[in-house]
């Protein structure tokens, strides 16, 4: 049976199996229907339910049947071929950067919303799959324990204190803390715990514990509150990169040989642009970070200017002496 036809027969399956009624479908029914073996039938019927979850139902009795719960979604609610390529997509990006269980769930869920898909919008979301893909570039990334961002999450939702053992970058020491757990950081290089210590909580104490340094993690016998309004996003806003600086005001002047590629560039959520008579172009924002925006500045190739701080170097070299 070529790919097409199988699929088809699998999504046939689905719908069957949906529409059968109470009684469900026995195995030797499922063999017949799809025309395979019974160890086939015991491989697919595994699969679905792990992809159904608890909407997939064996019946008690004997010989065991399956049924699948239909949830039939309003008909406001519809899903096409690039819903599909999205979810796949951003696995991809999720797998690349070793978050390997958020790129299963986002694989689980491209391939439920593709069942949900009619006939036309399915064929061309198979036809997307091999249109479209994500390079895997060459860059550090560590590893993420996915058993320490799970118990992380379930601490935040909670406000449970969570005991790690932590070892410290710049002495490599290894420590224990209490911590009230504000959250999770994912970057290109690195994932980070924010965090404040039980004994000083607040949103002025959180600080980035790597989450690859985490040595050790469980559950402290202590509730936290969360402070109110708290988000990630709203926490990191005044950064560029990973560094929690007091923000600075920056300018930078592109020359004009590379004014029109850095115009399309958002360094910055809070920057604004003005492009000048000569062709140059001033960028101007507000953040702290300024390791970060060095290690920016250097992919330029010398074609940008930093016009604010005009100290700008000097705190370079000053923050590499505190961080190295």
């Amino acid at each position: 049976m070529d790919d097409m036809r199988y699929f088809t027969k699998i999504y046939e399956l689905v719908l069957k199996l949906q529409n059968c009624g109470a009684g469900g479908m026995t195995k030797r029914e499922i063999a017949d229907f799809m025309g395979c073996s019974m160890k086939t039938v015991e491989r697919k019927t595994t699969e679905l339910e792990r992809l159904f979850g608890t909407a997939f139902i064996r019946g008690a009795g004997y010989p065991a049947t399956f049924r699948i719960k239909s949830a039939r979604l309003p008909k406001s609610v519809s899903f096409n071929a690039n819903d599909v390529s999205v979810l796949r997509n951003a696995a991809a990006v999720m797998r690349n950067r070793n978050r390997s269980e958020e790129a299963g769930t986002l694989s689980l869920l491209a391939e439920k919303v593709q069942i949900l898909l009619d006939d036309r919008e399915s064929r061309s979301s198979e036809a997307l799959a091999g249109a479209e893909s994500t390079v895997n570039c060459p860059a550090p990334r560590r590893k993420i324990d996915a058993s320490t961002v799970d118990l992380i999450k379930e601490a935040i939702k909670t406000w449970t204190a969570v005991s790690i053992d932590y070892t410290v970058k710049r002495s490599r020491r290894t420590h224990t803390f209490t911590l009230c757990p504000y959250g999770i950081l994912h970057s290109d290089r690195n994932s980070y715990l924010l965090a404040a210590d039980y004994d000083n909580q607040g949103r002025e104490n959180v600080h980035f514990f790597i989450l690859s340094n985490i040595r050790k993690i469980a559950f402290a016998d202590k509730k936290f509150i969360m402070p109110e309004n708290f988000s990630v996003d709203d926490f990191i806003k005044d950064m560029f990169g990973m560094y929690n600086e007091k923000p600075i005001d920056v300018e930078w002047l592109f020359s004009p040989q590379v004014a029109d590629e850095a115009a399309q560039f958002v360094f910055h959520s809070s920057q604004t642009t003005e492009k000048r008579p000569d062709g140059s172009l001033l960028v101007r924002f507000r953040a702290g970070g300024v390791l970060d925006m060095a290690w920016h500045l250097y992919t330029w190739n010398g074609r940008v200017k930093v016009l604010k701080p005009a100290d700008f170097w000097r705190r370079v070299a000053d923050a590499r002496k505190r961080m190295f």
